[in-house]
């Protein structure tokens, strides 16, 4: 709809109305159509929703072609819910303050592109744990070297939790290498979003990390996910133990800090992680300002035009290019569950969403309105049997009233006479399009003199028609 009025419409609603939100009872169901795979069918898939955000914002994020798409949709959310303090510079989104539910749609939507900053640090830090911790250091082994020696640098305690911590320094340096060079593959959207939101949070005086809020949503984002052992389990295809989990959430909160604030480090910040810090501060300010350059600037939206590519276009360009759109958003890995669940969605919610639009009936009805209510319902709708009698017998929802019909007194001279809101060249159109005004059509005696005289009177050149 024009302005994204659907989607802020409904999603605004939910983020006020969430909690009490209906939703259905999961049934079991299954299309039944030929060739149906059960719980693998997409139209069962499609009905089950974790968050209504999640469809939504990513149909909007394939729809680059609409400046600013996500900003339009999101600034209502984020100002119904209080939701700005969440940008603020020192603020953890899920430690100092609870990740809401559209700011989780938000890090669904980077959930592709922090896989590739994520995968090889991970991998590094787990390959260097099941190392490390198996092998003792020669040091702690022997007591004198074999020149009979002692031991000068002998270390104290276990060098196991020493060799973990080289291992968390290198997966932190890796992490913010790839981050810095995969940031120009973000999608279009996003980046757009981002300048948005950096553009608001500077009006309303809020202060951001480095000034660029998308450098604090991907570290916000990639910590949430290495805090998650689901997530890293999936990520590496083995079970990660209770031990290596430890270490994922030193490593997050290691790179939090890293692109987010000064390299002091706090009391839970291993001692190698805040030297590393230390000695890498100018290269780490080095790749921030790589990530800021792209993220808090124009070169991420240079190609988007303020008015959009589809103002002033004619309708049969528009008509190909949503034609074209929607293909691509149904090819994509994504997109067809998504634009079946909000289609599913919109059809049953019909009647609310006319509601709050304040769509007047095409039919004025005698019967007061029902109340309905909104549903978060996604699965498809019961097929219904068609009555082509009853069909024929309504305009949209509203039926007709034969007998008023019937009874109707037609002034027929009055309406002939009066503008129905046809153009002359409308009417021209329509004329010569009749059987009767063909040439060489058969014609009845009492019909040749009409059709000469209509002809004397509406026939031009055909390029006038046009």
């Amino acid at each position: 709809m024009k302005e994204c009025t659907l989607p802020i419409m409904v999603l605004t609603y939910y983020t006020t109305k969430g909690k009490t939100v209906s939703r259905p009872v999961s049934d079991g169901f299954e299309c039944g159509r030929l060739c149906c795979l059960g719980d693998k069918c997409m139209t069962t898939a499609s009905r089950h929703i974790d968050s209504l955000y999640t469809p939504f914002l990513d149909v909007l994020t394939q729809c680059a072609c609409v400046p600013n798409i996500l900003m339009k949709v999101l600034q209502p959310v984020i100002d119904r819910s209080n939701g700005w303090h969440l940008f603020e510079a020192g603020c953890v989104p899920g430690k100092t303050e609870l990740v809401p539910e559209w700011l989780n749609a938000v890090y669904e939507l980077l959930t592709p592109f922090v896989d590739r900053v994520i995968e090889p640090a991970v991998r590094i830090l787990m390959k260097r744990t099941s190392v490390a911790s198996n092998i003792d250091p020669l040091s702690e082994v022997i007591d004198e070297l074999p020149c009979r020696c002692d031991l000068q640098n002998k270390s104290k305690g276990k060098h196991g939790k020493d060799g973990f911590r080289d291992g968390v320094t290198l997966a932190l340096h890796n992490m913010v290498t790839q981050l810095a060079e995969d940031v120009y593959s973000l999608p279009s959207a996003v980046c757009a979003l981002f300048v948005a939101l950096q553009a608001v949070l500077e009006e309303k005086g809020i202060p951001t990390t480095h000034k660029c809020v998308g450098i604090h949503i991907l570290a916000g984002c990639i910590r949430k996910k290495l805090l998650n052992a689901e997530y890293v389990e999936h990520l590496t295809g083995t079970h990660v133990k209770a031990v290596v989990k430890d270490n994922f959430c030193t490593l997050a909160e290691s790179f939090f800090l890293a692109v987010t604030t000064s390299p002091k480090g706090d009391s839970g910040t291993p001692r190698s992680v805040v030297k590393y810090l230390k000695s890498n501060r100018d290269w780490l300010q080095q790749q921030i300002d790589i990530m800021k350059s792209y993220l808090a600037g124009t070169d991420c939206t240079e190609d988007d035009q303020e008015s959009g590519i589809l103002e002033g276009a004619t309708s049969e360009f528009t008509d190909h290019f949503l034609t074209a759109l929607a293909s691509t958003i149904l090819e994509s890995p994504t997109g067809h569950g998504s634009l079946l669940q909000i289609y599913h969605l919109v059809m049953n919610n019909y009647d609310w969403i006319q509601a709050q639009l304040d769509t007047a009936p095409l039919l004025p009805s005698n019967e007061p309105p029902e109340i309905t209510q909104f549903v978060l319902d996604c699965s498809p709708l019961p097929a219904r049997a068609f009555s082509p009698l009853m069909v024929f017998n309504k305009i949209g929802q509203s039926s007709f009233d034969q007998d008023a019909i019937a009874e109707f007194a037609y002034d027929w001279s009055k309406l002939l006479h009066t503008d129905l809101g046809l153009s002359e060249v409308g009417f021209r159109t329509l004329l010569f399009n009749r059987h009767e005004l063909q040439d060489g059509a058969y014609l009845e005696e009492n019909e040749k003199k009409p059709v000469e005289v209509l002809k004397l009177k509406f026939e031009v050149e055909h390029g006038d028609l046009v």
